[in-house]
């Protein structure tokens, strides 16, 4: 298993709410995306993920999602136009902390099956708020094209500077 990087973004400012990998290569197995992110803070809840430009309601996540102070919490989200990338950058509690999110899209070149793709978060705090959190969500897009273009944007804030942003075939 080879990973070769397709893309990179690095933030050097806040001033664009979203990053577009566009133009995806169909030569490869799977894709890889990591994204490192903070943000200056607000009560939303990181960053989004769409494919191929897709804002509807096509979407459904089951989620686990650990945060130090609250303990475990979950659930499954149906129908959203908004499906969360990040649970770890972004929220208020952990503003100017720096989230690590990994994306893994297997198959992404398929034309025949809906698309589906997890990702793992983490955030540590170094115990300053106890609000650590880890996240693990599972997505699936109802659509069935070849996947040629991941949006990442802010939910309802921009990235902030030092906010990378890289993205990876698996061959």
């Amino acid at each position: 298993m080879a990973m070769t990087l397709i893309q990179r973004y690095d933030v050097t400012t806040s001033a664009t709410l979203a990053y577009t990998f566009t133009s995806i290569p169909q030569t490869y197995v799977d894709l890889f995306l990591i994204l490192t992110s903070q943000s200056a803070g607000s009560n939303t809840d990181g960053q989004t993920v769409r494919v191929n430009g897709d804002s509807a309601a096509n979407y459904t996540q089951n989620y686990f999602r650990y945060t130090q102070s609250v303990g475990t919490n979950g659930g499954y989200v149906s129908a959203t136009g908004n499906p969360q990338a990040t649970t770890s950058a972004g929220q208020s509690n952990l503003a100017n902390y720096a989230g690590t999110t990994t994306i893994y899209f297997p198959n992404y070149t398929s034309t025949s099956t809906a698309k589906s793709w997890n990702a793992k978060i983490g955030a540590d705090v170094n115990a300053a708020t106890s609000n650590s959190t880890i996240s693990i969500i599972g997505t699936q897009w109802t659509g069935t094209a070849a996947i040629t273009s991941i949006q990442i944007s802010g939910y309802a804030l921009y990235p902030s500077a030092y906010t990378t942003l890289s993205l990876y075939g698996i061959s």
